[in-house]
C-alpha cells in the first residue's frame, strides 16, 4: 500500500465503525440485553463481568466514558444482579455517595468481588434449599437375634 493507503484504509474504518457512540450502544447493547442473575449464578455473573471489562477498556481507549458512568446506566447493572447483591451494592454506593458519585468501575470491582465469591464453597451454596444436605445423620443399632432367650447380666442367667 503505497501513497498512504494503509492510513486511508484505517480513516474509512474508522468513519464508518469507529463512531464512539456506536461503539458504546454496541457494548452497552451486549452488556445490558440479558435476563436478570439468579441467586447462586456464578457463570451468569462471570459474563456479566467479562462485558463489563470489555466496555471499559474499549471506552476508556477511545475515551469516551461519560455514557459509562451514567447513573442510568448504573441502574440498569444493579438490576440485572440478584436482589441480595443489588442490595450489597445500594449499601456500597451509599458509602462511596459520602464523597463522590459511585462509577463504571466501581461497580465492575463489586461485581467482579462477588462473581469470586459466588464460585467459592460457601458462595455456591447460596440459595441451595436441599434438605438432605442439612438433614441430621440417621444412626442405626445392629440387633441380633438369638434362639435363647436372654440372660440376665447380673446374676448370669441363675434365677
Amino acid at each position: 500500500m503505497d501513497d498512504g493507503g494503509y492510513n486511508k484504509a484505517l480513516d474509512i474504518l474508522k468513519k464508518q465503525f469507529g463512531q464512539p457512540h456506536i461503539i458504546l450502544n454496541a457494548l452497552m447493547n451486549e452488556m445490558l440485553k440479558r435476563k436478570q442473575i439468579n441467586v447462586g449464578d456464578g457463570e451468569a455473573l462471570w459474563s456479566l463481568v467479562s462485558a463489563m471489562k470489555k466496555c471499559d477498556v474499549t471506552l476508556n481507549q477511545i475515551g469516551y466514558t461519560s455514557d459509562l458512568n451514567s447513573t442510568n446506566n448504573l441502574l440498569k447493572i444493579q438490576a440485572l444482579l440478584p436482589t441480595v447483591i443489588q442490595n450489597k451494592w445500594a449499601n456500597k454506593a451509599h458509602e462511596i455517595l459520602e464523597d463522590r458519585e459511585p462509577t463504571f468501575s466501581d461497580m465492575l470491582k463489586f461485581i467482579e468481588k462477588q462473581a469470586e465469591v459466588s464460585c467459592k464453597m460457601f458462595g455456591r451454596h447460596v440459595g441451595r434449599n436441599d434438605k438432605r444436605q442439612i438433614e441430621k445423620p440417621k444412626v442405626y443399632a445392629n440387633v441380633v437375634k438369638t434362639s435363647k432367650s436372654p440372660s440376665c447380666f447380673i446374676c448370669n442367667g441363675e434365677h
